[in-house]
């Protein structure tokens, strides 16, 4: 038995498995349970979780920090998701959530609800043709009212949130005008370029170049733009033991828990086979050193990526990292 598969980890908690969004090509989309998944036990096992991971984290006097995920963590509600927040800050996690920002039109009460949030990560693709794709299910554009938000955290200037911009077919050819269109919305925004195999590879390494050219131009020493080649690298498998959404943690080293219970190795991942361990019949620390939980992180090894990772899909990306080299020394070179 490994011991070192026992670390301490960061988890991402399935709050709400519905969404109201129907993004064209959302990961998640065939895997959502349906608009009755909320019920009046959701905030009880979600601080249940949260209190098995700190006593897992306690072992390597580790912080925990309660990541809030969906579907759509904000349809909750006001009233539950305030109360789970609270709690959550009770026994000592911090709380990250990620959101599409379109679940309500913000009031009073929301914006401070959300001011109470460490870490707001919020789904933005660029402008509006950049969030095409990002629609409400009776196919109306997401994009007027989750902007109106953001702008309404603007003006709280209390708020710790950045966005969150996937490469797709749609902002992909507007590399520079995304980064510089996002910058007017926040000062902290993340590039995930691992969204679809829709195009060519030199057309995402072109994107990043834009982007960091952007990034040059805008000349913000309080603008942060984070992820622009880490994604890329671990596609090409550059970085194989990294996650290619950009995370902090190690693939091994984070779990998304639904609100059963069943502990995934990543939130990408879905199927029954997956599923290590439960919480609720178990504890952390025996999920991840037992027999299950090695397995799949021995596909991790031996794959360089484990099979249910975004990244071991993506193999039209096979030479991208070769590719963005090559525009990256065009780009410097017509800089020079």
């Amino acid at each position: 038995m490994k011991r070192s598969l026992n670390v301490p980890v960061g988890y991402i908690v399935k709050a709400m498995e519905w969404c109201n969004l129907m993004c064209r090509r959302c990961y998640y989309y065939e895997y959502m349970t349906g608009k009755n998944s909320k019920n009046t036990q959701t905030g009880q096992a979600i601080v249940s979780i949260a209190q098995k991971v700190a006593a897992h984290n306690k072992q390597f006097n580790q912080p925990t920090d309660s990541c809030l995920h969906g579907g759509e963590p904000g349809l909750l509600g006001l009233k539950a998701l305030r109360e789970i927040v609270d709690e959550l800050h009770k026994i000592g996690s911090t709380v990250s959530m990620v959101t599409n920002l379109a679940f309500t039109k913000l009031n009073d009460p929301w914006l401070e609800l959300l001011r109470t949030i460490d870490n707001l990560g919020i789904s933005l693709n660029g402008d509006f043709q950049g969030n095409s794709n990002r629609i409400f299910r009776n196919g109306k554009p997401s994009f007027g009212l989750v902007t109106r938000n953001i702008r309404a955290l603007q003006e709280t200037r209390t708020t710790n949130y950045g966005i969150i911009c996937t490469v797709t077919k749609e902002n992909v050819s507007s590399g520079q005008a995304t980064v510089k269109f996002l910058h007017q919305l926040s000062s902290d925004v993340k590039i995930l370029p691992m969204d679809c195999p829709d195009f060519p590879p030199e057309e995402l390494a072109t994107f990043l170049i834009d982007a960091l050219t952007a990034f040059i131009e805008i000349d913000d020493e309080n603008f942060r733009l984070s992820s622009v080649d880490e994604g890329l690298r671990v596609l090409d498998n550059q970085d194989p033991v990294s996650c290619v959404l950009g995370r902090k943690f190690k693939c091994h080293h984070q779990v998304t828990i639904k609100l059963n219970g069943d502990v995934l190795p990543c939130d990408s991942s879905h199927e029954l086979y997956q599923v290590a361990g439960n919480v609720f019949e178990q504890s952390l620390t025996e999920i991840l050193i037992g027999a299950k939980w090695q397995d799949l992180m021995q596909q991790f090894r031996r794959q360089k990526k484990a099979p249910f990772c975004c990244a071991a899909t993506r193999g039209v990306y096979s030479n991208a990292w070769q590719k963005y080299l090559e525009v990256l020394g065009k780009t410097l070179q017509s800089i020079q």
